[in-house]
Order: C-alpha cells, then sequence, then structure tokens
C-alpha cells in the first residue's frame, strides 16, 4: 500500500518544554488505601507562537523528524517568515515522498555508496530539476542531516557525505574584507548551478535581493502614462512610492494611516517614515511613537529602514486616505476595526489588504495570507498587456523599481560628481548605501559602477559587430 505523505499548514501553531509537576492519588487496596505518587507532564507558561507552521505527515501522522527540526529552524530565523519555512518544508516533502516510494531507510548508512542524501542525489540529477534547483534541496537536506546528527544524536555507520573547510572571502557593511570558515560538502556540489545571470551590470543587471533591471528614464515615463490610463488609484500611489523610495513590495502593502497623520512642515522637502525593528526610546516623545508604528510595516528580515517620501507623495498619500474611495474600502476591513490608525493604506474593493503583516492579529485567520499576489495579478493581467502595446520592451517586474530607484539617485547625482557643486563619490557612495539601505558594500557598488559597465559591454559589442560585417564584406 502507497503511503500518503502531504504537506499541511498549521494557521496557529503553539509549542512548549512541559514542565514535571508532582501528584499523589490514593488507590484502594483490600486492607487500606495506599498513597503514591506521580509525576505529570504540564504545558509550561512560556509558550512560542508561529503562524502557518508546516507539518509533513505521512498517513495522516507528523514526520515527527521533520517537525522538530522546522520548529528549530524557526527559533534560529527569529521571527521566521513563512514562506521561508514552507519552502524547506516542501523540499524535505520532496525527499521523504521519494525515501517512502524507494523504501529507503532514511536513518541508516551502512554503505557510503548508499548514503540516503547520495541516492537522492543520483535521483535529482535525473530528475528535470534545474542545477539550482537541485543544490537548493541538496543544502537543505544536508542541514536537516547535520541537524539529526548535532541535536538529536543519529548515529550512521558509514560518513552521508565527504566534507571540507573552506575560508570564504566577504565584505561587511563598511567595504573591510574578512574571511569566514565554512562548511561545504561533495554532495552539495552540482554543475551548472552557477549558471544564468550575475547580476555584475555587464549583462544588464543588479544583484540586490534578486536579479533586478532598472528602466530607463523613458520607461519610467512611460509606466506611469500607462497606470494613468488603468485608473488604478491604489496601484498608482503604491508604484510611485517603490519608484521614489526604493522600498519592497512588503513594505509598501504593511504601511498604515498613521505613518501620513504627522503635519508636513513648510518648505519640508521629505517626510520620514521608518519601518521595521527599532529600538524603544525610554521617555514617549513624537519620536517613540514613529519608533512604535514602525513595527507595523513589514521589511526584510525586520530590518531598521528609512523611508525618506517626497512631501508632494507624502501629501498625496494622506488626502487619499481622507478619500471617499478609501473610506469605503476601510469600512468593508476585517482588519483593525477597533483601531482605524493601524488600518492598511492600501486595501481591495473588499477591504481586503494587499499584504497581510506578519504580526497582524488576524493573520492565523488565513490558510494562505495575502502577500501581493493581488499585485502580481494587476501586473500581468493589466500592466503588462498595455505597456506591451505602448512600446515598453522590457518585462515588468514590481521589484525592478527598487532597482531604478537607486539608478535615479546615482545619475541625479552623477553630473556635479566631484565638481565641488555636487557630491564626492564617498558622499554619493553613503547615500545610495544609507537610502537604499544595504548591509554589503558590493551592492552599493554595483549601482555607482552599472552605467559605466553597460556602456562598456554595449562598445564591446558594437565593435564586435563592426568586425563581423568587415568579415562579411571581405568575403564577398
Amino acid at each position: 500500500m502507497k503511503n500518503d505523505i502531504r504537506l499541511e499548514i498549521i494557521p496557529s501553531f503553539r509549542y512548549y518544554t512541559p514542565i514535571i509537576k508532582k501528584s499523589y492519588s490514593r488507590i484502594s487496596a483490600p486492607d487500606n488505601y495506599v498513597e503514591r505518587e506521580l509525576e505529570l507532564q504540564v504545558p509550561s507558561s512560556n509558550c512560542e507562537f508561529i503562524h502557518h507552521f508546516p507539518v509533513i505527515l505521512e498517513n495522516g501522522v507528523p514526520w515527527e523528524h521533520a517537525a522538530r527540526f522546522l520548529t528549530s529552524r524557526c527559533l534560529e530565523l527569529n521571527p521566521p517568515h513563512p514562506n521561508t519555512v514552507v519552502g524547506i518544508a516542501r523540499d524535505l516533502l520532496s525527499f521523504k515522498q521519494w525515501q517512502s516510494e524507494n523504501e529507503i531507510d532514511y536513518l541508516r548508512c551502512d554503505k557510503v555508496p548508499k548514503s540516503p542524501v547520495r541516492r537522492f542525489k543520483r535521483h535529482l540529477l535525473n530528475s528535470d530539476s534545474s542545477a539550482s534547483v537541485i543544490k537548493r534541496k541538496l543544502g537543505r537536506l544536508v542541514s536537516f542531516y547535520r541537524w539529526l546528527i548535532e541535536e538529536e544524536g543519529v548515529h550512521f555507520d558509514k560518513p552521508l557525505w565527504n566534507e571540507r573547510d573552506l575560508k570564504v572571502l566577504t565584505k561587511n557593511g563598511h567595504g573591510a574584507t574578512f574571511a569566514i570558515a565554512v562548511k561545504t560538502t561533495d554532495v552539495q556540489q552540482v554543475s551548472g548551478s552557477n549558471g544564468g545571470h550575475q547580476g555584475n551590470g555587464y549583462d544588464g543587471y543588479i544583484k540586490d535581493g534578486g536579479l533586478l533591471r532598472p528602466y530607463s528614464i523613458e520607461d519610467q515615463k512611460l509606466l506611469f502614462e500607462t497606470l494613468d490610463k488603468i485608473g488604478n488609484t491604489e496601484m498608482t500611489l503604491s508604484f510611485l512610492i517603490a519608484l521614489v523610495t526604493g522600498a519592497r513590495l512588503q513594505t509598501i502593502f504593511t504601511l498604515r494611516a498613521c505613518h501620513f497623520e504627522f503635519e508636513v512642515e513648510e518648505n519640508s522637502e521629505e517626510q520620514l517614515i521608518l519601518a521595521g525593528y527599532w529600538p524603544k526610546h525610554r521617555q514617549p516623545s513624537e519620536g517613540q511613537k514613529r519608533a512604535n508604528n514602525a513595527r507595523l510595516i513589514n521589511t526584510k528580515s525586520n530590518k531598521p529602514t528609512k523611508l525618506h517620501f517626497p512631501s508632494w507623495l507624502y501629501k498625496k498619500i494622506a488626502v487619499y486616505l481622507n478619500s471617499y474611495r478609501y473610506r469605503k474600502r476601510a469600512a468593508k476591513s476585517k482588519h483593525y476595526v477597533d483601531a482605524p490608525e493601524k488600518q492598511y493604506v492600501f486595501l481591495s474593493t473588499r477591504g481586503n489588504p494587499y499584504y497581510v503583516a506578519s504580526k497582524d492579529p488576524l493573520i492565523t485567520t488565513y490558510l494562505k495570507p495575502p502577500q501581493g499576489g493581488s499585485v502580481q495579478q494587476f501586473i500581468s493581467q493589466q500592466l503588462r498587456p498595455l505597456l506591451k502595446e505602448s512600446g515598453f520592451e522590457e518585462h515588468f517586474k514590481f521589484h525592478n523599481l527598487r532597482a531604478s530607484f537607486g539608478m535615479n539617485l546615482v545619475r541625479s547625482n552623477a553630473l556635479d560628481l566631484g565638481t565641488g557643486a555636487g557630491l564626492t563619490m564617498t558622499e554619493l557612495f553613503g547615500l545610495v548605501q544609507s537610502r537604499m539601505n544595504h548591509s554589503q558594500f558590493s551592492t552599493t557598488q554595483q549601482y555607482l559602477a552599472f552605467d559605466t559597465k553597460s556602456k562598456l559591454a554595449s562598445k564591446v559589442q558594437k565593435d564586435y559587430e563592426s568586425h563581423l560585417n568587415e568579415l562579411i564584406e571581405g568575403v564577398r
């Protein structure tokens, strides 16, 4: 009989370490009562909470090792993003299904070639999976087995893989280079896993939380002309925020009404909005209020982030929040009914948020919380077709607006760079790094070198084409 192995998501998962309490009971005997001592495991008051926790079931019973491993990963990530944990679970699920179908004991390795990890690698190499997917699955499987050995004390007669130490050079946020020790295994080496675009500037991409392609000023203008034709106010405003602040999708769509309640001072060019986890101030103040409100907004890894809004856009959103269109949507929303100041800025016609924040009290009422799917649907169904008709040649991606913001920042300061009338190169580097909240020196450097590398690549291509034309003319 084939085992039924599947993945289920628990919207609200609570776990705890039991504590031992002693209890006494009296049992009846022929002549008298005998009192005996019992040890009971009861829940402790220190209960942890994870929303949308994945559980792998085999014939309806949780796979215990996987459940404990995923719980440990949640503790390490602190707090975990559900997409990350579910992604790990899906890769473990594919391993579990393969192991079950082939009747392989994943806790046994009596011969090196029969290591369950090596055998799973051979299976993946014979599948249609790409090299990068294979490498990801093997990396997560190795992490799972390391945990089994180090934390669960599982013993294998033969080694599951060959291991060696490497020194990898990296840079900190200030650009200083240092070496870190990492462990690598032979089973994780997959040829072709580094293929595709590298995001080095020469290929027209920047590697910044993904491979991003900045849009030209002409394409940016065409984009907003197209958005104006569509007439979706929420999408137009959110796309504007992305282009002029560099904020990511999860940050933009978890902005709240309270972030736009501050009065704009006369002649003020910018308004600052804090996002993510900022340290708390001891004394109550407007700064404390901004820091508290910042935690309502999702950022990458909860990183403290500063969003610099042009005053004209800040005012425009404040006006929108007082419009009949917004009030009608907010009245339909089930979120923050008793705290309207915490209501999302961007809501659908049904009053649903486009992206539910990780700390939203109602997040566990969703089996799959909204995480920008409606935005992507708008892009694919409405925006891209009209952009194509208008002559927009690029494949539009929302995240490319972040790269476009970075390049706008660089190009707007490039003409006066180092002239005395503008910024120095060091100042421009600091400005880009600060506004885009980069941790890595190398990420910011890509923006400053992008145009130079793109022009060089273009020149090389033109020279090569010219050389080919000369050859062809010589043949004739």
